[in-house]
């Protein structure tokens, strides 16, 4: 890889993470603050669900 395209690489990196952080905070708002409003699938864990 040359210098001019890592820079270039990691730019495309930050803004792909911060879209999906974006996306991933708009989906948790559904389930308030304190996350009492998620509910786990049938027969899994919160956790389970989540992954």
């Amino acid at each position: 890889m040359t210098k001019t395209y890592l820079p270039r690489l990691r730019k495309r990196s930050w803004r792909i993470n911060s879209e999906a952080s974006a996306s991933v905070d708009s989906e948790l708002e559904k389930f308030g603050k304190d996350g009492r409003k998620y509910e786990a699938r049938p027969g899994r864990t919160p956790h389970e669900t989540l992954e």
